[in-house]
């Protein structure tokens, strides 16, 4: 058995959900793509990682996730998010902006508006309409 597994077991005997681990353990991934530190020296192993805790880190508020995507429509995400892309980052609300793991914008509005795994605000083009 890896040093990483029984840090697993370790971590759900002292009553840690599977799930949260594997949630948390996604949006570190993906935190790590996007600021480029996949196959650094700066990722955390797993042993390490499972080992501190870390997913208690990305853990997400499902219940919050939940309501708040109930109450906010796909249309008024949209509009959410091209405002912030208007505004190159500035995002007012109390959600994680789109370009965060955690985002509370749902996957198909952020493919409708073109914001993937490597784009934020600072990779927009902004035109002249003149």
């Amino acid at each position: 058995m890896t040093a990483a597994s029984q840090r697993w077991r370790e971590a759900v005997r002292r009553g840690a959900a599977p799930e949260d681990i594997i949630a948390g353990a996604r949006a570190y991934a993906a935190e790590q793509a996007r600021i480029g530190k996949v196959g650094t020296q700066f990722v955390k192993t797993a042993d390490a990682w499972l080992n501190q805790g870390c997913w208690r880190d990305y853990r997400p508020e499902v219940q919050a996730a939940s309501a708040l995507r109930a109450v906010v429509t796909d249309g008024e995400w949209r509009q959410r998010v091209q405002s912030w892309k208007a505004r190159r980052g500035y995002w007012p609300w109390s959600s994680p902006p789109p370009d965060q793991p955690d985002t509370l914008v749902p996957d198909q509005v952020l493919r409708d508006c073109g914001v993937g795994a490597d784009e934020g605000p600072t990779d927009l083009t902004l035109t002249d309409a003149a």
